[in-house]
């Protein structure tokens, strides 16, 4: 229902000359176009990884600064990074991560999302380069019915979410609509080239750039401002305890400076920002029974042990099925089949 609306508001919109930047296009992303390989092409800017943190001591430590800086905090989805390049306000290709300095285009598959708007700064009359930056996520809701969809088409479900989002996105051509199941919400964009200087002031601050971001057209997560310690670890803890019910996987929060010239004069390495770290919530787990042991060998000729479960719901998705990283471990401690087991979802 809510989509024959959408519908009818860009119709009405188009006959009226109208624009709608949150919505227009998003009813046209139908139909793939074969493709026979994925391109890797080089990203315009590195993308880095962040470095972890598990603690308020280490919070402290990497922003000994706060009172007289803020800084940003936002929950770190568990999904797939890419890069989507904007072209005089055109979706023109989008990548993703890679090894940070070369990634593969899956723009075929990124343009039926459909929070990926195809046209960004449409009320300006001079149009500009820009790369946003997010993340591909598969809600958990959304998550079961493809796994369901997988079974009926013969296919093996996928394990967890990260993988269902990678295995969509780098499939050459996908069987299933893919509107249905993957969402996109940004978390950064950088000017290509040229500034409009009208958009200068949406470069000064992280909130800024939220914000814009929102106004073009893309979802944003919830964030917060924090001058404290002890506000940065009140919003860590919120998102600690509504992440079982969290319809989007998350695995910690991203925190960095708000100001973006604090951010430039601290820099970046070769491999992560400085001025960025993601606080790592601990894995999730869940009891269960070991019920079998298999060996499976991989096309390299590896062989790896595979323990079957009894099913465990662990952060809404059902396992059955998990690797045994250390075999040395698990002859220290003797497990046996019908032992309780934890198993730890990282």
């Amino acid at each position: 229902i809510l989509f024959e609306l959408l519908k009818k508001a860009e119709a009405n919109a188009i006959e009226k000359g109208e624009l709608l930047p949150y919505v227009i296009g998003v009813t046209s992303k139908v139909g793939n176009t074969p493709i026979k390989s994925l391109e890797r092409v080089k990203h315009i800017h590195p993308m880095l990884s962040l470095r972890n943190v598990f603690n308020e001591e280490q919070i402290s430590a990497q922003f000994p600064d706060l009172g007289k800086n803020e800084i940003l905090l936002n929950p770190k989805l568990d999904g797939l990074a890419i890069s989507l390049i904007y072209r005089k306000g055109q979706l023109n290709v989008a990548l993703t991560r890679g090894d940070g300095s070369v990634g593969e285009d899956v723009s075929h598959n990124t343009k039926h999302i459909l929070t990926v708007p195809y046209n960004i700064n449409q009320g300006h009359k001079e149009k500009y380069d820009l790369e946003v930056r997010g993340e591909v996520v598969i809600p958990r809701h959304a998550f079961k019915e493809l796994n369901k969809k997988m079974v009926e088409l013969g296919e093996k479900p996928y394990s967890n979410s990260r993988n269902a989002v990678s295995g969509i996105l780098r499939s050459l051509n996908p069987d299933i609509d893919i509107s249905k199941y993957l969402g996109f919400y940004a978390y950064g964009f950088r000017f290509i080239g040229n500034t409009d200087p009208v958009l200068v002031d949406y470069a000064k601050s992280m909130s800024q750039i939220f914000g814009y971001l929102v106004s073009i057209g893309f979802a944003v997560k919830r964030h917060r401002r924090c001058d404290t310690i002890g506000k940065a670890m009140e919003f860590i803890k919120q998102m600690q305890e509504i992440r079982p019910e969290y319809d989007i996987d998350i695995d910690g929060v991203v925190i960095q400076y708000n100001d973006l010239d604090v951010q430039q004069q601290i820099g970046e390495s070769s491999t992560y920002p400085m001025y960025a770290v993601a606080y790592k919530f601990p894995a999730e787990t869940g009891v269960t029974v070991l019920e079998d042991v298999e060996w499976q060998v991989g096309r390299t000729g590896v062989i790896t042990p595979v323990a079957h479960v009894d099913d465990v719901l662990i952060g809404g998705v059902c396992y059955n099925a998990v690797t045994l990283h250390n075999l040395a471990e698990i002859k220290r401690l003797g497990i046996k089949i019908n032992d309780c087991v934890i198993v730890s979802r990282q």
